[in-house]
């Protein structure tokens, strides 16, 4: 490798200095774009500000991911197009340093580039987005509390009805509850909420008086220490299920390519699958390391030339 001259550390300086404030602003709008949304999920949730720190600390190492080629190719253009309209470019060349030199080091920094994409895109993003699915499933079970309002009624179903007075912010019960349930009322001191599956919740009540009958006008009562009521939801009111190739995006670079579907995948996932979107990555990493070259193109504007179509393209 040529040894670094004063021309490419002050070459590579400038590029590294766009880039690094392209990735930021990026990862700020990418932020900024995700925030709103985890506020109104979260909102009425036991320890929701906490959790809306730790989400988008999950999605940092993807938010980064997305920024570094961005800031590679801009920071490459922005940089030449400087020294280009400054006249540098010309003096380098007078001076007998070509472009080829002068792209060393965006050279240089887009192989770091290449290397902390696979690291990221491979290893730790992957981590992160089992982060996020763990807080998903911790907030859909009820372990930071609900983000339903009490003292009014929900409709459970098309036939059932929930109210419950007040929510207790210690253990993420709500007490004090009603329901009204395919013909039966139950009254109970306090319940819990499991809405980890998509197609039902399950309505976990304690201490409950159950009542049904009373349209056909003989009532009956029970009580019981403990019911489960496992209630459908509506196919309108179910989430967007998830794409098996989505899931991939949960496995790590070394999983992908020894895929394995008996202890990985599903039958919806396959080695075929798996070794595609190792591919996409290892395609993403690589692009970084031709950025560089790309970035220079439209970065220097082109030379006007004595025909008349350099008079209207030309920037002189």
């Amino acid at each position: 490798m040529p040894e670094l001259l004063l021309i490419d550390r002050y070459v590579l300086r400038q590029v590294t200095a766009w880039y690094a404030i392209v990735v930021g602003v990026v990862m700020f709008l990418l932020c900024i774009e995700t925030t709103p949304r985890l506020l109104v999920q979260l909102a009425g949730i036991r320890e929701g500000p906490s959790l809306v720190a730790r989400s988008p600390a999950s999605l940092m190492p993807e938010y980064v991911a997305i920024a570094l080629p961005i800031g590679l190719f801009l920071g490459t253009a922005l940089t030449f197009r400087r020294l280009a309209t400054a006249g540098e470019l010309e003096v380098f060349a007078a001076s007998g340093v070509g472009n080829g030199r002068l792209l060393m080091g965006p050279a240089m920094l887009g192989i770091l580039t290449c290397a902390l994409l696979v690291g990221l895109r491979g290893y730790i993003q992957p981590a992160g987005e089992r982060r996020l699915d763990a807080i998903g499933m911790a907030v859909r079970t009820g372990q930071f509390g609900f983000s339903i309002e009490p003292g009014v009624s929900h409709q459970l179903d098309r036939e059932g009805q929930l109210y419950f007075a007040r929510i207790d912010s210690s253990s993420g019960r709500v007490e004090d509850v009603v329901v009204n349930h395919g013909g039966m009322t139950a009254i109970a001191n306090s319940a819990t909420l499991d809405l980890s599956a998509d197609d039902h919740f399950v309505l976990a009540l304690h201490d409950v008086t159950a009542v049904w009958g009373i349209p056909a006008g003989d009532p009956r009562t029970l009580r019981f220490r403990f019911l489960r009521l496992a209630i459908p939801v509506p196919d309108e009111q179910r989430p967007p299920k998830q794409p098996p190739r989505d899931r991939l995006d949960r496995f790590s670079l070394g999983q992908l390519l020894h895929f394995d579907r008996t202890q990985h995948g599903s039958e919806e996932l396959t080695v075929a699958m798996a070794h595609a979107s190792a591919s996409a990555r290892a395609a993403a990493a690589i692009l970084c390391c031709i950025l560089p070259f790309l970035g220079f193109v439209p970065g220097v504007p082109p030379e006007r030339s004595p025909a008349a179509i350099g008079l209207g393209v030309g920037d002189g």
